[in-house]
């Protein structure tokens, strides 16, 4: 498999156009196109686990516990069908950066209002 061509200009769009337009036709071919939406930072993702670390440390669960409560608390459902069975999960690994910057806002305001948990946010989160 190839890595993705995220196209951000009118010369990445020629660039992926000139590509088809070579493809061999005596195979078929797939080509998808979506919209690229920018997976959620390192930052965020560190920032998550910060404000997940002190409320495990205040209550006494683990970290894990933790992160498996919130998400299911805050974080947007994913629902999907196996073998005829609805199962529901709350991932937080392709969260786009907007979703997770709300999904940080909420899990800082239970940790802080509704835990007593103050928690330093990092100046990257400013930005």
């Amino acid at each position: 498999m190839t890595a993705p061509i995220i196209i951000r200009d009118i010369a990445g769009r020629d660039l992926v156009m000139g590509l088809i337009s070579k493809l061999n036709l005596a195979k078929p071919w797939s080509v998808t196109v979506e919209r690229y939406v920018k997976k959620r930072s390192n930052a965020q993702n560190d920032f998550m686990w910060v404000i997940n670390t002190a409320i495990a440390d205040e209550t006494g669960h683990t970290k894990d516990e933790i992160h498996k409560f919130l998400t299911e608390m805050f974080a947007p459902p994913v629902i999907k069908e196996v073998l005829g069975k609805t199962l529901t999960e709350y991932p937080t690994s392709n969260m786009p950066t907007d979703v997770m910057a709300e999904y940080l806002t909420r899990i800082l305001a239970f940790a802080q209002c509704d835990q007593g948990i103050l928690i330093p946010i990092p100046k990257e989160m400013y930005l």
